[in-house]
């Protein structure tokens, strides 16, 4: 097993959350959106365009779900005002519990 220089590790650990520079604006103002609500709130990971987001307990976990029609309509008023076209799905996850990189499943099969 060869050792990664830093750069590479950081380069491997961005593409595993998901960041590109095409998305890096559009979750910057996710971020500041969610965390309006939920200061502790994180996001985790950006694949397919859904934002994965973690809070540390579920009474969080209830509260941002009652803001996340709030957080998408001004999400998509600002990128709109930044002339991004696409807003992202927002899912939100106890902390430890979101996994971004997983295949979504579909019914099970017999």
């Amino acid at each position: 097993m060869s050792a990664l220089s830093l750069k590479e590790a950081v380069s491997v650990a961005v593409r595993r959350i998901g960041v590109t520079p095409d998305n890096f604006s559009v979750l910057s103002l996710a971020e500041r959106e969610i965390q309006s609500v939920n200061p502790s709130a994180r996001l985790v990971g950006y694949r397919n365009g859904v934002i994965y987001v973690e809070v540390e307990s579920s009474a969080e976990l209830y509260e941002i779900g009652i803001h996340k029609s709030g957080i998408l309509r001004r999400l998509r008023r600002l990128l709109a005002d930044c002339r991004i076209e696409s807003c992202p799905e927002l899912r939100f996850f106890l902390k430890g519990s979101a996994r971004p990189g997983a295949r979504k499943r579909g019914p099970a099969q017999n």
